[in-house]
């Protein structure tokens, strides 16, 4: 890391082929690192060096790579999820940021300020089918929702949910989930007696678990 102690020369000096960080006198570790590591890695297999340092914001309006979660082992034993009631729950990201501006969170700081960036609802659908997900943690800051108002990104994604099918063989299945979402998420699910209103029902019956 490019940190005031040990600068980037420093750790070239001392045998590192790559170095990759951040400005040293940067308030805050903001943006998207995959861009950076991206080039950092395909240098590596070029055999180059070199110093990659700082992020940019990723355009998440169009499709992204699909993780390799095989790569990692144990993960079904939670070591890579959150284990819940339903079993174990695997991480997916439909939205970064938060248009909100509260004191104590570092939101804004590190995905950029007051903005959220989604992914296109029939990418992220495309992923779970592909990865065959029965149990989703939405990663979200602020899921399905933009400031104190629901996106149709999120309501377009918990349509999806509804018609989930396996690519493989074409048959559908059923996925449960749960998020971190604002107060306006849930308002918007209730009317006034308390009842559940047309979006709470999509809520519902999308496979919301809390």
């Amino acid at each position: 890391w490019t940190e005031e102690n040990r600068p980037a020369k420093e750790l070239m000096d001392a045998g590192a082929d790559i170095v990759v960080g951040y400005e040293a006198d940067a308030p805050y570790r903001q943006g998207d690192p995959r861009t950076v590591f991206e080039a950092a890695l395909d240098d590596v297999l070029k055999g180059k060096k070199g110093v990659y340092v700082g992020c940019d914001w990723r355009d998440l309006s169009k499709p992204m790579p699909r993780p390799r979660m095989d790569l990692f082992k144990g993960i079904k034993e939670g070591r890579y999820a959150l284990r819940g009631w339903q079993g174990v729950y695997e991480g997916v990201e439909a939205s970064r940021g938060c248009t909100l501006d509260c004191d104590t969170c570092v939101v804004k700081d590190y995905w950029g300020p007051h903005t959220v960036r989604m992914r296109p609802p029939e990418d992220v659908k495309a992923e779970i089918e592909t990865r065959g997900l029965r149990n989703i943690l939405f990663t979200d800051d602020s899921f399905g929702t933009r400031g104190t108002v629901v996106t149709t990104q999120a309501q377009g994604l918990l349509e999806g949910l509804k018609s989930l099918r396996d690519p493989k063989i074409g048959r559908p299945f059923k996925a449960n989930w749960i998020a971190q979402v604002n107060f306006k998420f849930v308002e918007a699910m209730f009317d006034d007696r308390g009842k559940l209103t047309p979006f709470g029902t999509l809520v519902k019956e999308s496979g919301c678990q809390v």
